[in-house]
């Protein structure tokens, strides 16, 4: 078996393999036990085509990449690949022919981990799909609308008319959420950090929301944060628990300080997230497993957490399907709120 450089066999985000002409692996870097999860001596001397799923092998895709890659210098191929435990990984693979001088001594295969790339590809996908269709039913729904108004009676069309306006603040609503999703996402939300009291900010999210179920907290808690970020982020987080909760079912916000920070707690009784959702409600362009008729982006808890990182909060979500939802946005403490430094001996 042949070895490779040393400085190669270090590359860890890479898997860069050598094979014999008939594809037999003779070299085994660290990126390569990181990412197929074979130890050296495990993987020396077996057949590349292992990294491949069944249907793959069956259909001869390996001896096709290895006869490309001879036949005009090298192959690339993105698909799915297999893991020493089962699992598969999106792989981005290049096969390069080897020579000396005119003699064809075998391939280079680097391969690249783009699992991450192709979820958010694939979550992207879904989503514009999901959009199209909240979007269009709103704009369906007005235009529909406008033709009842011209036929409606005078005592008909002011119902028609506020249908017009809660469709048209749907998708308002929509855009503004795709808008600050982008601000966020490209950096242009200036960020100034001062003393805001938990209690105002609470007070000014929901004054917008405009929901009478929805109580304030009662304890002043000031910290360290941008009141129009911070607004924006409490309005979005009552939003949700609005929109997933009965009607006129209680909101309740609470503000503490816990472990020398500042807690805001959101806490609803609505349906609740499916537990397998919990790790992907952050997470851009996911709208989770329980779909229902209300329109959304899936962005909104995303800008969220973005817009709190840049505070240096945090935020979390604890729930259980048919009790409800509680959300828990911690920040740091202003000064004048922060217990009293303990003196030495």
């Amino acid at each position: 078996m042949t070895s490779g450089s040393p400085m190669v066999d270090q590359v860890m985000d890479y898997a860069i393999i050598r094979l014999s002409p008939d594809g037999t692996i003779e070299s085994w870097n660290l990126g390569a036990e990181r990412l197929k999860g074979y130890a050296r001596h495990e993987a020396l001397g077996q057949n590349f085509a292992m990294f491949y799923r069944a249907e793959d092998r069956a259909a001869g895709l390996p001896r096709a990449s290895l006869a490309e890659a001879r036949a005009d210098g090298r192959c690339e191929h993105t698909g799915w690949r297999v893991r020493k435990d089962g699992t598969e990984f999106w792989g981005d693979v290049v096969i390069t022919a080897l020579h000396d001088g005119d003699v064809f001594t075998g391939y280079v295969k680097v391969t690249r981990d783009l699992t991450d790339r192709k979820e958010l590809e694939t979550a992207q996908d879904t989503f514009y799909d999901a959009f199209d269709h909240d979007f269009r039913l709103p704009i369906t729904a007005i235009k529909g609308l406008t033709e009842l108004i011209r036929e409606a009676g005078p005592e008909d069309r002011e119902q028609f008319l506020d249908r017009v306006d809660a469709n048209a603040d749907r998708v308002l609503r929509m855009v503004e959420g795709l808008v600050a999703y982008a601000r966020v996402r490209s950096g242009l939300i200036p960020i100034t950090l001062r003393p805001v009291d938990l209690r105002t900010a609470a007070r000014d999210a929901i004054a917008n929301v405009g929901n009478e179920a929805t109580s304030e907290p009662t304890t002043a808690v000031m910290v360290l944060a941008d009141s129009r970020a911070l607004e924006r982020v409490i309005a979005n987080v009552v939003n949700n628990a609005i929109k997933y909760s009965p009607l006129d079912s209680p909101i309740t916000l609470t503000a503490t300080t816990e472990d020398g920070l500042g807690v805001l707690r959101v806490v609803d009784q609505g349906r609740g997230i499916d537990q397998g959702d919990l790790d992907l409600v952050f997470a851009e362009f996911e709208r989770g497993r329980m779909p229902r008729d209300e329109f959304g982006t899936g962005l909104g808890l995303t800008s969220a957490r973005q817009l709190l990182g840049l505070q240096g909060g945090t935020i979390a979500i604890a729930s259980e399907v048919g009790t409800g939802t509680t959300v828990t946005i911690r920040l740091p403490l202003a000064a004048q709120n922060r217990p009293p430094a303990r003196k030495a001996g």
